[in-house]
């Protein structure tokens, strides 16, 4: 059976370096043309190298030695040896060597891509001004598209981590040389920071090809962040009739963001029933059923809290109608939400050492609060006459006039006694009135 170097190489990809060792010592010794020898055992080195069979990179530089006598495909063997070199972690050499074969190298744009290659080895080894350098000192050689594509690209590789502005320019430039190439238009759109560029990138991409499923779906997220809602979808829409399940997500997160629970599963169910649909088609659906699971464990929150706040109003109107005050509101509070307050409660005398009496308009106290874990403490006054209370939606944060407000009131067997707690600016007051409540005791 004849043997060839894709055999050998399949075995290598199946990991049977037994068998793919026994191949290539028959096709060695076989009688062939020796370049094309020389050609395939480094084929065999370079995939021994690449899958982890061979660490003696001092065989791939024998070979180099004995292929001196056929130039022509130097630059071949060269350019296996940089790669080996960069399997191994040595990208300064990986550099020396793929500018070597540049060297080698008759065809100009071929040339232009080992100097790319060269400079991305580069960037790793030294970093992205050094390989910046070294593609511009180089592109006055080149004067063809394609070759000019090449480098403004491989400038846009090396800096786009470190001057990501001046990298998406030179990837612009490189676009000029090829107006019309679909691929690096996508590209270049895709990887655009700004979404003014990806728009007319996109745009031109559509003119050339108007059911470019991934253009109308990216040009939609586009005019999504650009506060064109209407324009996305319209995209979207398109984007999903060329057979784009992101596109059906993406509409599916519109729908979801406005509560069209029912369309968004439509376009889900669709998505799904298509070939290989994109990940995000399960990420909105999970998403839906949370946002469904969500609203009913509010609307169920929302029916009982209506109930309690009927009752805890009829409460304190009765409180209102009896109207007696006590100063004795120190101890564990709990509301009808299951949340719990502890006040700590000393009367603090005035500047003259006396205590305040009774009677006196204004009372300060100090106080200390423990509210489920959260702690708070400070002088606070305890004084008459409030307005009549707001009943809100959170346990505890009661907004009223931009303020924390706790109404709470308390019922023991002579009477009932409602107050009001209020933090301003950190401080908490604690104002006593006959008609303010919202906790029970």
């Amino acid at each position: 059976m004849q043997v060839s170097i894709n055999d050998i190489t399949d075995k290598l990809l199946q990991n049977d370096l037994e068998t793919a060792e026994k191949l290539f010592a028959q096709l060695q010794s076989s009688d062939y043309d020796r370049k094309q020898k020389l050609l395939d055992k480094g084929t065999y080195l370079y995939f021994k190298y690449r899958f982890g069979h061979e660490k003696d990179i001092q065989k791939y530089l024998d070979l180099l030695a004995d292929v001196k006598e056929f130039p022509e495909i130097r630059a071949n063997i060269v350019v296996n040896l940089a790669y080996v070199y960069q399997f191994f972690g040595d990208y300064d050499a990986a550099f020396g060597y793929f500018g070597e074969a540049a060297s080698y190298e008759s065809n100009r744009d071929k040339r232009a891509e080992l100097v790319c290659k060269a400079a991305n080895a580069l960037k790793i080894a030294k970093g992205s001004n050094e390989a910046y350098s070294y593609i511009v000192q180089a592109l006055p050689e080149y004067d063809s598209s394609v070759s000019l594509f090449l480098l403004h690209k491989a400038i846009y590789d090396v800096l786009k981590e470190t001057s990501p502005d001046v990298a998406l320019l030179a990837y612009e430039k490189a676009l000029s040389f090829v107006p019309n190439d679909k691929n690096a238009l996508f590209d270049f759109a895709y990887n655009c920071s700004s979404n003014l560029p990806k728009v007319h990138y996109y745009k031109r991409l559509l003119s050339m090809n108007d059911k470019h499923p991934g253009a109308l779906n990216n040009i939609g997220v586009a005019y999504a962040s650009l506060g064109l809602p209407a324009s996305s979808i319209e995209s979207y829409e398109n984007a999903k009739e060329c057979g784009n399940t992101l596109a059906a997500a993406n509409i599916a997160f519109a729908l979801l963001e406005k509560g069209f629970f029912i369309q968004a599963r439509e376009m889900l169910n669709w998505a799904l029933k298509q070939d290989q649909p994109h990940a995000n088609v399960s990420n909105a659906l999970s998403t839906l059923e949370r946002k469904v699971q969500e609203e009913s464990n509010r609307k169920a929150e929302i029916d009982k809290n209506a109930e309690q706040r009927r009752t805890f109003m009829m409460r304190m109107y009765e409180a209102i109608l009896r109207g007696k005050e006590s100063d004795d509101i120190g101890g564990t509070w709990s509301s009808f939400e299951g949340k719990s307050l502890k006040l700590d409660i000393g009367i603090k005398t005035n500047e003259k050492g006396s205590q305040l009496t009774d009677d006196a308009a204004l009372r300060t106290y100090t106080i200390a609060m423990d509210m489920d874990n959260e702690k708070y403490s400070g002088d606070t006054e305890l004084r008459n006459n409030c307005g009549f209370p707001v009943l809100f939606r959170d346990p505890f944060t009661f907004l009223t006039f931009k303020t924390r407000k706790l109404f709470m009131y308390y019922e023991n067997e002579k009477q009932m006694v409602h107050i009001l707690l209020e933090e301003v600016d950190g401080k908490i007051n604690l104002v006593k009135c006959s008609r303010n409540i919202a906790m029970a005791k």
